[in-house]
Protein backbone atom coordinates (compact mmCIF):
# COMPACT_ATOMS: atom_id res chain seq x y z
CA UNK A 1 0.00 0.00 0.00
CA UNK A 2 1.43 3.33 -1.01
CA UNK A 3 1.39 6.02 1.68
CA UNK A 4 -0.48 9.25 1.35
CA UNK A 5 2.61 11.48 1.10
CA UNK A 6 3.87 9.44 -1.84
CA UNK A 7 0.67 9.56 -3.84
CA UNK A 8 -0.31 13.08 -2.98
CA UNK A 9 2.87 15.10 -2.33
CA UNK A 10 1.61 18.56 -1.44
CA UNK A 11 4.45 21.07 -1.37
CA UNK A 12 5.85 21.54 2.13
CA UNK A 13 8.32 24.39 1.98
CA UNK A 14 9.08 24.36 5.71
CA UNK A 15 10.20 20.78 5.36
CA UNK A 16 12.46 21.75 2.48
CA UNK A 17 14.05 24.54 4.53
CA UNK A 18 14.78 22.17 7.40
CA UNK A 19 16.03 19.16 5.49
CA UNK A 20 17.52 20.50 2.27
CA UNK A 21 18.75 24.11 2.59
CA UNK A 22 21.40 23.66 -0.11
CA UNK A 23 18.70 22.89 -2.68
CA UNK A 24 17.01 26.17 -1.85
CA UNK A 25 20.22 28.05 -2.71
CA UNK A 26 20.34 26.32 -6.08
CA UNK A 27 16.76 27.28 -6.89
CA UNK A 28 17.40 30.92 -5.99
CA UNK A 29 20.19 30.72 -8.54
CA UNK A 30 17.70 29.46 -11.13
CA UNK A 31 15.50 32.52 -10.55
CA UNK A 32 18.44 34.82 -11.28
CA UNK A 33 19.37 32.82 -14.38
CA UNK A 34 15.88 32.67 -15.89
CA UNK A 35 15.08 36.32 -15.13
CA UNK A 36 18.22 37.71 -16.75
CA UNK A 37 17.86 35.48 -19.78
CA UNK A 38 14.27 36.49 -20.51
CA UNK A 39 14.63 40.13 -19.42
CA UNK A 40 17.41 40.76 -21.92
CA UNK A 41 15.30 39.15 -24.62
CA UNK A 42 12.48 41.61 -23.94
CA UNK A 43 14.83 44.57 -23.90
CA UNK A 44 16.57 43.42 -27.07
CA UNK A 45 13.48 44.32 -29.08
CA UNK A 46 13.55 47.92 -27.84
CA UNK A 47 17.29 48.28 -28.44
CA UNK A 48 17.09 46.75 -31.90
CA UNK A 49 14.22 49.01 -32.96
CA UNK A 50 16.09 52.06 -31.64
CA UNK A 51 19.21 51.32 -33.68
CA UNK A 52 17.97 49.50 -36.75
CA UNK A 53 14.26 49.93 -37.46
CA UNK A 54 14.77 53.05 -39.54
CA UNK A 55 17.34 51.35 -41.81
CA UNK A 56 16.35 47.70 -41.83
CA UNK A 57 13.23 46.19 -40.31
CA UNK A 58 14.67 42.73 -40.95
CA UNK A 59 17.81 43.46 -38.91
CA UNK A 60 15.62 44.81 -36.11
CA UNK A 61 13.57 41.62 -36.28
CA UNK A 62 16.71 39.45 -36.11
CA UNK A 63 17.94 41.24 -33.00
CA UNK A 64 14.49 40.91 -31.45
CA UNK A 65 14.50 37.11 -31.64
CA UNK A 66 18.29 36.51 -31.54
CA UNK A 67 18.61 36.02 -27.77
CA UNK A 68 16.37 32.97 -27.98
CA UNK A 69 17.13 31.73 -31.47
CA UNK A 70 20.91 31.71 -31.62
CA UNK A 71 21.38 30.76 -27.98
CA UNK A 72 18.97 27.84 -28.38
CA UNK A 73 20.90 26.62 -31.41
CA UNK A 74 23.98 26.41 -29.19
CA UNK A 75 22.20 24.46 -26.44
CA UNK A 76 22.71 20.94 -27.90
CA UNK A 77 26.40 21.63 -28.53
CA UNK A 78 26.83 22.98 -25.02
CA UNK A 79 24.98 20.01 -23.57
CA UNK A 80 27.28 17.50 -25.26
CA UNK A 81 30.44 19.51 -24.57
CA UNK A 82 29.80 19.93 -20.86
CA UNK A 83 28.54 16.36 -20.50
CA UNK A 84 31.87 15.19 -21.88
CA UNK A 85 33.76 17.49 -19.52
CA UNK A 86 31.57 16.33 -16.61
CA UNK A 87 32.37 12.71 -17.36
CA UNK A 88 36.02 13.41 -16.54
CA UNK A 89 35.31 15.11 -13.20
CA UNK A 90 34.18 13.48 -9.97
CA UNK A 91 32.45 16.74 -8.89
CA UNK A 92 29.60 18.71 -10.44
CA UNK A 93 30.98 21.28 -12.88
CA UNK A 94 27.85 23.46 -13.01
CA UNK A 95 29.23 26.01 -10.45
CA UNK A 96 31.86 26.96 -13.04
CA UNK A 97 29.17 27.25 -15.72
CA UNK A 98 26.92 29.20 -13.38
CA UNK A 99 29.66 31.71 -12.56
CA UNK A 100 30.48 32.19 -16.25
CA UNK A 101 26.79 32.79 -17.01
CA UNK A 102 26.52 35.37 -14.22
CA UNK A 103 29.54 37.30 -15.49
CA UNK A 104 28.22 37.27 -19.07
CA UNK A 105 24.86 38.57 -17.82
CA UNK A 106 26.58 41.51 -16.14
CA UNK A 107 28.54 42.30 -19.32
CA UNK A 108 25.53 42.11 -21.65
CA UNK A 109 23.35 44.17 -19.30
CA UNK A 110 26.12 46.78 -18.99
CA UNK A 111 26.30 47.06 -22.77
CA UNK A 112 22.54 47.34 -23.09
CA UNK A 113 22.29 50.16 -20.55
CA UNK A 114 25.54 52.14 -20.85
CA UNK A 115 26.81 51.84 -24.41
CA UNK A 116 24.83 53.38 -27.22
CA UNK A 117 26.85 52.27 -30.25
CA UNK A 118 24.94 49.90 -32.55
CA UNK A 119 27.99 47.69 -33.13
CA UNK A 120 28.24 46.91 -29.42
CA UNK A 121 24.87 45.19 -29.66
CA UNK A 122 26.62 42.46 -31.65
CA UNK A 123 28.88 41.85 -28.68
CA UNK A 124 25.88 41.62 -26.37
CA UNK A 125 24.34 39.08 -28.75
CA UNK A 126 27.61 37.10 -28.68
CA UNK A 127 27.36 36.97 -24.89
CA UNK A 128 23.86 35.53 -25.16
CA UNK A 129 24.96 32.97 -27.76
CA UNK A 130 27.70 31.76 -25.42
CA UNK A 131 25.15 31.67 -22.63
CA UNK A 132 23.02 29.36 -24.76
CA UNK A 133 25.85 26.83 -24.75
CA UNK A 134 26.31 27.33 -21.00
CA UNK A 135 22.61 26.75 -20.35
CA UNK A 136 22.70 23.64 -22.53
CA UNK A 137 25.33 22.24 -20.21
CA UNK A 138 23.99 23.54 -16.91
CA UNK A 139 20.23 22.89 -16.98
CA UNK A 140 20.51 19.11 -17.61
CA UNK A 141 22.89 19.00 -14.64
CA UNK A 142 20.25 20.78 -12.57
CA UNK A 143 17.83 18.00 -13.56
CA UNK A 144 20.32 15.38 -12.36
CA UNK A 145 21.09 17.40 -9.22
CA UNK A 146 17.41 17.69 -8.23
CA UNK A 147 16.98 13.92 -8.48
CA UNK A 148 20.24 13.04 -6.71
CA UNK A 149 20.01 15.50 -3.82
CA UNK A 150 16.31 15.06 -2.96
CA UNK A 151 15.76 12.82 0.04
CA UNK A 152 12.51 11.15 -1.01
CA UNK A 153 9.89 10.89 -3.72
CA UNK A 154 7.95 13.81 -2.29
CA UNK A 155 10.89 16.18 -2.69
CA UNK A 156 11.80 14.87 -6.13
CA UNK A 157 8.36 15.56 -7.53
CA UNK A 158 7.99 18.95 -5.87
CA UNK A 159 11.48 20.15 -6.74
CA UNK A 160 11.02 18.94 -10.31
CA UNK A 161 7.89 21.08 -10.62
CA UNK A 162 9.53 23.99 -8.86
CA UNK A 163 12.14 24.01 -11.64
CA UNK A 164 9.45 24.95 -14.19
CA UNK A 165 7.38 27.11 -11.84
CA UNK A 166 10.40 29.33 -11.17
CA UNK A 167 10.94 29.57 -14.93
CA UNK A 168 7.38 30.87 -15.33
CA UNK A 169 7.63 33.25 -12.36
CA UNK A 170 10.91 34.69 -13.64
CA UNK A 171 9.30 35.32 -17.04
CA UNK A 172 6.36 37.05 -15.37
CA UNK A 173 8.73 39.24 -13.35
CA UNK A 174 10.61 40.23 -16.51
CA UNK A 175 7.36 41.05 -18.35
CA UNK A 176 6.14 43.21 -15.47
CA UNK A 177 9.47 45.01 -15.21
CA UNK A 178 9.87 45.82 -18.90
CA UNK A 179 6.26 46.79 -19.59
CA UNK A 180 4.95 48.34 -16.37
CA UNK A 181 7.93 50.16 -14.80
CA UNK A 182 9.87 53.18 -15.96
CA UNK A 183 13.23 52.72 -17.66
CA UNK A 184 15.06 54.39 -14.78
CA UNK A 185 13.53 52.10 -12.16
CA UNK A 186 14.18 49.03 -14.31
CA UNK A 187 17.76 50.14 -15.00
CA UNK A 188 18.64 50.43 -11.30
CA UNK A 189 16.88 47.19 -10.43
CA UNK A 190 18.68 45.21 -13.15
CA UNK A 191 22.03 46.73 -12.19
CA UNK A 192 21.70 45.59 -8.57
CA UNK A 193 20.16 42.29 -9.62
CA UNK A 194 23.10 41.55 -11.93
CA UNK A 195 25.62 42.14 -9.16
CA UNK A 196 23.57 39.98 -6.78
CA UNK A 197 23.61 37.25 -9.46
CA UNK A 198 27.43 37.28 -9.48
CA UNK A 199 27.60 37.25 -5.68
CA UNK A 200 25.23 34.28 -5.54
CA UNK A 201 27.31 32.44 -8.14
CA UNK A 202 30.42 33.04 -6.04
CA UNK A 203 28.56 31.80 -2.96
CA UNK A 204 27.53 28.59 -4.71
CA UNK A 205 31.07 28.17 -5.98
CA UNK A 206 32.50 28.61 -2.46
CA UNK A 207 30.23 25.98 -0.85
CA UNK A 208 32.00 22.83 -1.89
CA UNK A 209 29.40 20.67 -0.14
CA UNK A 210 26.89 21.80 -2.77
CA UNK A 211 28.70 20.27 -5.68
CA UNK A 212 31.39 17.81 -4.65
CA UNK A 213 31.22 14.02 -5.16
CA UNK A 214 28.90 13.60 -8.16
CA UNK A 215 27.16 10.19 -8.05
CA UNK A 216 24.07 8.97 -9.92
CA UNK A 217 22.31 6.23 -7.92
CA UNK A 218 25.63 5.32 -6.26
CA UNK A 219 27.40 5.21 -9.63
CA UNK A 220 30.32 7.65 -9.88
CA UNK A 221 29.91 10.06 -12.76
CA UNK A 222 33.29 8.94 -14.12
CA UNK A 223 31.71 5.57 -14.91
CA UNK A 224 29.00 7.01 -17.13
CA UNK A 225 28.64 5.53 -20.58
CA UNK A 226 29.97 7.28 -23.65
CA UNK A 227 27.69 9.24 -25.98
CA UNK A 228 27.71 6.43 -28.54
CA UNK A 229 26.82 3.69 -26.07
CA UNK A 230 24.12 5.85 -24.46
CA UNK A 231 22.54 6.42 -27.87
CA UNK A 232 22.70 2.73 -28.86
CA UNK A 233 21.12 1.56 -25.60
CA UNK A 234 18.49 4.31 -25.27
CA UNK A 235 17.72 5.70 -28.72
CA UNK A 236 14.05 4.69 -28.48
CA UNK A 237 13.51 6.54 -25.18
CA UNK A 238 15.56 9.52 -26.36
CA UNK A 239 13.54 9.91 -29.56
CA UNK A 240 10.14 9.35 -27.94
CA UNK A 241 10.63 11.84 -25.15
CA UNK A 242 12.41 14.33 -27.40
CA UNK A 243 9.36 14.45 -29.69
CA UNK A 244 7.00 14.59 -26.71
CA UNK A 245 8.81 17.49 -25.01
CA UNK A 246 9.28 19.30 -28.34
CA UNK A 247 5.53 19.88 -28.53
CA UNK A 248 5.45 21.35 -25.01
CA UNK A 249 8.51 23.48 -25.80
CA UNK A 250 6.97 24.88 -28.99
CA UNK A 251 3.69 25.56 -27.19
CA UNK A 252 5.46 27.44 -24.38
CA UNK A 253 7.59 29.29 -26.92
CA UNK A 254 4.46 30.50 -28.67
CA UNK A 255 2.83 31.91 -25.52
CA UNK A 256 6.07 33.37 -24.14
CA UNK A 257 7.77 34.78 -27.26
CA UNK A 258 5.55 34.67 -30.34
CA UNK A 259 2.09 35.59 -29.03
CA UNK A 260 2.82 39.26 -28.13
CA UNK A 261 4.42 39.85 -31.55
CA UNK A 262 1.57 38.04 -33.31
CA UNK A 263 -1.29 39.83 -31.56
CA UNK A 264 0.18 43.32 -31.63
CA UNK A 265 1.64 43.36 -35.15
CA UNK A 266 -0.96 41.37 -37.09
CA UNK A 267 -4.19 41.72 -35.10
CA UNK A 268 -3.67 45.21 -33.63
CA UNK A 269 -4.25 44.28 -29.99
CA UNK A 270 -2.91 46.85 -27.54
CA UNK A 271 0.50 46.09 -26.04
CA UNK A 272 -0.69 46.46 -22.45
CA UNK A 273 -3.69 44.17 -22.90
CA UNK A 274 -1.56 41.52 -24.59
CA UNK A 275 0.99 41.42 -21.77
CA UNK A 276 -1.77 41.32 -19.15
CA UNK A 277 -3.22 38.39 -21.04
CA UNK A 278 0.20 36.76 -21.13
CA UNK A 279 0.63 37.13 -17.36
CA UNK A 280 -2.74 35.50 -16.75
CA UNK A 281 -2.02 32.63 -19.15
CA UNK A 282 1.40 31.91 -17.60
CA UNK A 283 -0.07 31.98 -14.09
CA UNK A 284 -2.53 29.26 -15.18
CA UNK A 285 0.46 27.21 -16.32
CA UNK A 286 1.85 27.49 -12.78
CA UNK A 287 -1.45 26.16 -11.41
CA UNK A 288 -1.20 23.25 -13.84
CA UNK A 289 2.24 22.31 -12.51
CA UNK A 290 1.04 22.47 -8.90
CA UNK A 291 -1.97 20.24 -9.53
CA UNK A 292 0.12 17.90 -11.65
CA UNK A 293 2.53 17.53 -8.75
CA UNK A 294 -0.27 16.71 -6.35
CA UNK A 295 -1.85 14.04 -8.57
CA UNK A 296 1.35 12.88 -10.32
CA UNK A 297 0.81 9.18 -9.58
CA UNK A 298 -2.45 9.19 -11.56
CA UNK A 299 -1.03 10.82 -14.69
CA UNK A 300 -0.08 8.14 -17.20
CA UNK A 301 -0.01 7.49 -20.92
CA UNK A 302 -3.79 7.63 -21.47
CA UNK A 303 -4.04 10.88 -19.53
CA UNK A 304 -1.28 12.45 -21.66
CA UNK A 305 -2.93 11.26 -24.88
CA UNK A 306 -6.28 12.71 -23.75
CA UNK A 307 -4.67 16.04 -22.85
CA UNK A 308 -2.86 16.06 -26.19
CA UNK A 309 -6.15 15.70 -28.08
CA UNK A 310 -7.77 18.35 -25.90
CA UNK A 311 -4.89 20.73 -26.60
CA UNK A 312 -5.35 20.25 -30.34
CA UNK A 313 -9.00 21.26 -30.01
CA UNK A 314 -8.18 24.25 -27.81
CA UNK A 315 -5.48 25.47 -30.19
CA UNK A 316 -7.86 25.24 -33.14
CA UNK A 317 -10.47 27.31 -31.27
CA UNK A 318 -7.88 29.82 -30.08
CA UNK A 319 -6.53 30.62 -33.53
CA UNK A 320 -10.06 30.82 -34.91
CA UNK A 321 -11.12 33.39 -32.32
CA UNK A 322 -7.92 35.44 -32.73
CA UNK A 323 -9.27 36.76 -36.03
CA UNK A 324 -12.65 37.68 -34.52
CA UNK A 325 -10.95 39.69 -31.76
CA UNK A 326 -12.87 37.91 -28.99
CA UNK A 327 -10.31 38.95 -26.38
CA UNK A 328 -11.86 37.26 -23.33
CA UNK A 329 -12.36 33.95 -25.13
CA UNK A 330 -8.81 34.01 -26.51
CA UNK A 331 -7.47 34.59 -23.00
CA UNK A 332 -9.57 31.75 -21.59
CA UNK A 333 -8.47 29.28 -24.29
CA UNK A 334 -4.82 30.31 -23.96
CA UNK A 335 -4.96 29.86 -20.19
CA UNK A 336 -6.52 26.40 -20.66
CA UNK A 337 -3.72 25.45 -23.06
CA UNK A 338 -0.92 26.35 -20.69
CA UNK A 339 -2.78 24.78 -17.76
CA UNK A 340 -2.91 21.48 -19.69
CA UNK A 341 0.74 21.90 -20.62
CA UNK A 342 1.60 22.28 -16.93
CA UNK A 343 -0.24 19.04 -16.15
CA UNK A 344 1.56 17.19 -18.95
CA UNK A 345 5.02 18.44 -17.95
CA UNK A 346 4.52 18.21 -14.19
CA UNK A 347 6.59 15.08 -13.72
CA UNK A 348 8.70 15.04 -16.86
CA UNK A 349 11.97 15.59 -14.96
CA UNK A 350 11.27 12.56 -12.78
CA UNK A 351 10.37 10.50 -15.84
CA UNK A 352 13.63 11.42 -17.58
CA UNK A 353 15.67 10.48 -14.52
CA UNK A 354 13.95 7.11 -14.22
CA UNK A 355 13.83 5.92 -17.85
CA UNK A 356 17.62 6.13 -18.19
CA UNK A 357 19.71 3.72 -16.14
CA UNK A 358 22.37 5.40 -14.01
CA UNK A 359 25.37 5.05 -16.37
CA UNK A 360 23.38 6.47 -19.32
CA UNK A 361 21.64 9.30 -17.48
CA UNK A 362 24.30 11.99 -18.04
CA UNK A 363 24.19 11.88 -21.85
CA UNK A 364 20.60 10.65 -22.03
CA UNK A 365 19.15 13.68 -20.27
CA UNK A 366 21.57 16.08 -21.98
CA UNK A 367 20.45 14.84 -25.40
CA UNK A 368 16.71 14.66 -24.67
CA UNK A 369 16.49 18.01 -22.89
CA UNK A 370 18.60 20.00 -25.34
CA UNK A 371 17.17 18.53 -28.55
CA UNK A 372 13.65 19.31 -27.33
CA UNK A 373 13.27 22.14 -24.84
CA UNK A 374 16.78 23.61 -25.20
CA UNK A 375 16.66 23.77 -29.00
CA UNK A 376 13.00 24.21 -29.87
CA UNK A 377 11.96 26.72 -27.20
CA UNK A 378 13.93 29.40 -29.03
CA UNK A 379 14.21 28.06 -32.54
CA UNK A 380 10.52 27.29 -33.08
CA UNK A 381 9.72 30.89 -32.11
CA UNK A 382 12.16 32.14 -34.74
CA UNK A 383 10.66 29.90 -37.43
CA UNK A 384 7.13 31.08 -36.70
CA UNK A 385 8.00 34.77 -36.45
CA UNK A 386 10.16 34.74 -39.57
CA UNK A 387 7.49 32.97 -41.64
CA UNK A 388 4.83 35.42 -40.44
CA UNK A 389 7.19 38.30 -41.23
CA UNK A 390 7.76 36.93 -44.76
CA UNK A 391 4.35 35.61 -45.79
CA UNK A 392 2.05 37.78 -43.63
CA UNK A 393 0.03 34.63 -42.91
CA UNK A 394 -1.96 34.43 -39.67
CA UNK A 395 -2.15 30.63 -39.76
CA UNK A 396 1.61 29.98 -39.61
CA UNK A 397 1.72 29.54 -35.78
CA UNK A 398 -1.21 27.13 -35.78
CA UNK A 399 0.31 25.02 -38.59
CA UNK A 400 3.65 24.65 -36.84
CA UNK A 401 2.20 23.90 -33.40
CA UNK A 402 -0.27 21.42 -34.91
CA UNK A 403 2.62 19.68 -36.68
CA UNK A 404 4.49 19.25 -33.40
CA UNK A 405 1.29 18.12 -31.67
CA UNK A 406 0.88 15.26 -34.15
CA UNK A 407 4.49 14.19 -33.59
CA UNK A 408 3.95 14.35 -29.83
CA UNK A 409 0.82 12.20 -29.97
CA UNK A 410 2.56 9.61 -32.14
CA UNK A 411 5.51 9.45 -29.73
CA UNK A 412 3.14 9.10 -26.76
CA UNK A 413 1.30 6.27 -28.49
CA UNK A 414 4.53 4.26 -28.71
CA UNK A 415 5.68 5.11 -25.17
CA UNK A 416 5.07 2.26 -22.68
CA UNK A 417 2.76 3.24 -19.85
CA UNK A 418 5.30 1.94 -17.32
CA UNK A 419 7.75 4.68 -18.39
CA UNK A 420 5.43 7.23 -16.76
CA UNK A 421 5.62 5.46 -13.39
CA UNK A 422 9.15 4.05 -13.12
CA UNK A 423 10.14 6.84 -10.73
CA UNK A 424 7.65 5.48 -8.16
CA UNK A 425 9.87 2.43 -7.77
CA UNK A 426 12.71 4.56 -6.36
CA UNK A 427 11.73 5.58 -2.84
Amino acid sequence: MVGKCQWCPIMNLSKFRTHNPHMNVMFVGLVFLFYHYYNFSLEASNVANKFYSANSSFVAFVFTVAPYTFSSLMAPFGGLLFAKLQKHSSNYIFPYIFLADALLSVISNFIGHHIYLPNMLYFAMLCRIIQGALLGGMLPQYVLYIYAKSYNLNERVNYGNLFFILFYLAIMAAIIGVNFFSKDVLYHFNEYFSMAYVLLALLIFSYRSLWHNFHIDNVCINHSWSLGKTWRQNRGSILRFTFFITFMASLNAYFVTVMPYFLVKFLNYSVESVYLMQLFIISCGVVGFILGGIFHARIGRKFHLSLGLLLKLLLFLMFHFYASHDFEFVMFIGASCLFCCGLMASKILMILNSVFVAPSRLYGIALTYNLSWGLMFGFSGFIVMRMMFTFNNLYIPSLLIMFFSYISLISLWFTPNKDFFRYLEFK
